[in-house]
């Protein structure tokens, strides 16, 4: 049956095209009749061409029509994404506050306003105010308040420098391409060109960021692009001098990048503040801090902002005892509702300035004496001096201490003591198995010295033992924990040496450099920390003994031991004693 039906189907077919052809040769045969061979041609070619027409037309028509297809379906698609991302915020904001999308908020920039009576000072420094309407009422009280308060900023501001600079080296300093200098080595005076090349050319420990490095007839647009950020790490070697020359390459370089400007003035004040005790240096931050202030006001016109120059410059001015300028600072800073990044902001600080305004005045008139008190003797509950002189079990083996020119570096004053303590045979020679040998690598010697540093405590002169310490941290920097008890070695001869007023100061630096060490690199949550101890027996014996229980009290939070009975719990309740006795004094 299906056979049947396909021939049938085939004859069919064939039947058609039969058809179709015989009547075609009708249509041509009526419709060519009487023509010319030509005209039979021209009409084949008019035939063709207009069916090639019909064809490109369609074959357009349907690549339009696929495009507009296609651009439809896209729309439909970002339409439905669209249509997705609106509901889910709906959904979103009906949600609890647990479910709350997180944002990231970099930073407020809204100073507080200033709230001072017409005629009256509020000293909010403590937990009860006090109202000082005039100069007579200026009392032992006040003075103390306004002191500790100083006391608490002094006392945490190298701390606080010492973080910030560290976050300062992976800022951006200029905002705009610059093109270094091929000239600025060979400008410098040959004294400077011997420092230079000491701390940014040559290998050496003094060259303390060696991917910080000066190639002689370069531009050096790579080293002046990152000295910058860098710099405060050679506060303790570099000379003014020269710190003034790179400040000077980098404003120029800056050209119109005020930004940049202003970034390279914090990091040379930030740098230069912390050898203030250098008369030379302190005048340096004061005018450089001025500088930036100036181009903060006639250029940059900041506001809302922390301007680092302002603050410095605050301080500054309030410890050298200009108390009219520094409140003119601030009121200014205020206006431009600018931040100092304290707790209390600028309007505690114009509280405290105009307070020590009054202070000031009462004095003046012999109206306030300020009362002297005795020195202040403290019996410690730890160890004594003497029993400190245990060994510290430092140990070393993870570092390969390699040849540096230390021992050539020192000055020849230095090098004659180091000879005397530690090469040459003799009575100063304590430690007899610390040998060391002029030309070799010495790993024995600086795996070994600051383990009996304590034996030379009485002998060893401030700068060598600070020549010591930096050597060991630099060779030791990949280790923090082996950085601390370096530190705490040196913390131990230091305090030892306490009545020198050098040694004193330097101890608590070195105290309040390795606290930031345990808390922003070591994360240190329990056991014993000895900068924590000493530095906090230190505020004390100064009679800063808010500061003091502030360090117990962290030091608790951090469940932190102090090696003694009472534990911080048991220090902390004895500087609350002493307090409230000076009070009622």
């Amino acid at each position: 049956m299906n056979i049947n039906s396909t021939v049938i189907d085939l004859i069919g077919a064939e039947l058609l095209i039969s058809l179709l052809f015989i009547v075609w040769l009708i249509v041509g045969i009526v419709l060519f009749e009487g023509t010319t061979r030509e005209e039979v041609k021209k009409f084949s070619i008019n035939t063709y061409q207009f069916f090639k027409f019909i064809a490109v037309t369609s074959w357009k028509a349907l690549y339009v029509i696929f495009t507009l297809f296609v651009i439809l379906i896209r729309s439909l698609i970002f339409l439905t994404i669209a249509l997705i991302q609106w509901i889910k915020g709906l959904i979103s904001k009906s949600r609890t506050n647990k479910e709350k999308p997180v944002v990231k908020v970099e930073k407020v920039v809204v100073a507080k306003p200033v709230e001072v009576v017409a005629q009256k000072l509020v000293v909010a420094l403590e937990d009860q105010p006090v109202v000082i309407q005039n100069v007579n009422q200026v009392t032992q009280d006040v003075v103390d308040r306004v002191r500790q308060a100083v006391a608490k900023e002094e006392s945490m501001d190298d701390v606080k420098s010492t973080k910030e600079a560290k976050l300062f080296e992976t800022r951006t300093i200029y905002q705009f391409k610059f093109k270094g200098n091929a000239e600025f080595y060979t400008r410098l005076p040959d004294v400077q060109k011997a420092e230079f090349k000491k701390l940014f050319i040559d290998e050496g420990k003094d060259h303390l960021v060696p991917s910080l490095q000066y190639t002689i007839g370069e531009d050096n647009t790579a080293f002046f692009d990152k000295v910058y950020n860098f710099i405060y790490r050679y506060r303790r070697a570099i000379t003014l001098p020269l710190l003034t020359s790179i400040l000077e390459e980098g404003l120029r370089l800056a050209g119109d990048d005020h930004v940049a400007k202003t970034n390279i003035y914090e990091s040379v004040i930030r740098t230069a503040y912390t050898r203030r005790a250098n008369p030379s240096f302190l005048q340096a931050s004061e005018q450089w801090s001025k500088d930036d202030v100036k181009l903060h006001d006639t250029v940059l016109n900041s506001k809302g902002v922390f301007v680092f120059g302002y603050k410095r410059l605050a301080i500054i001015l309030e410890k050298k005892g200009a108390i009219d300028e520094a409140i003119a600072l601030v009121l200014q800073a205020l206006d431009k509702k600018l931040l100092d990044e304290t707790i209390g902001e600028y309007p505690d600080r114009l509280l405290r300035l105009r307070a020590q305004k009054l202070i000031d005045e009462a004095k003046a008139k012999a109206i306030f004496v300020e009362k002297v008190e005795a020195p202040i003797v403290i019996e410690e509950d730890g160890p004594s001096d003497e029993q400190e002189e245990v060994i510290e079990d430092l140990d070393f083996s993870s570092v390969t201490f390699t040849k540096t020119s230390f021992y050539e570096s020192l000055s020849d004053v230095l090098r004659k003591e180091f000879d005397r303590l530690f090469i040459d045979e003799g009575v100063d020679h304590v430690a007899k198995t610390l040998i060391f040998v002029r030309g070799e690598d010495n790993q024995a010697f600086f795996s070994n010295v600051f383990n009996q540093v304590y034996k030379y405590r009485k002998l060893i002169s401030f700068d060598l033992l600070l020549a010591l310490h930096e050597e060991l941290v630099t060779q030791a920097q990949a280790s923090p924990s082996l950085v601390s008890h370096i530190n705490e070695a040196a913390i131990r001869v230091l305090f030892y040496r306490r009545k020198d007023a050098i040694f004193l100061e330097k101890c608590e630096e070195l105290c309040q450099e390795d606290i930031a060490l345990h808390l922003d690199v070591l994360k240190t949550r329990s056991g014993f920390v000895y900068s924590f101890k000493r530095l906090s027996i230190l505020l004390e014996r100064q009679g800063l003994y808010e500061d003091a229980i502030a360090m117990c009290q962290r030091a608790m939070a951090l469940k932190l031991d102090d090696m003694t009975k009472g534990n911080y719990a048991g220090r902390k309740e004895r500087l609350l004693k002493r307090l409230e006795n000076r009070k009622e004094d």
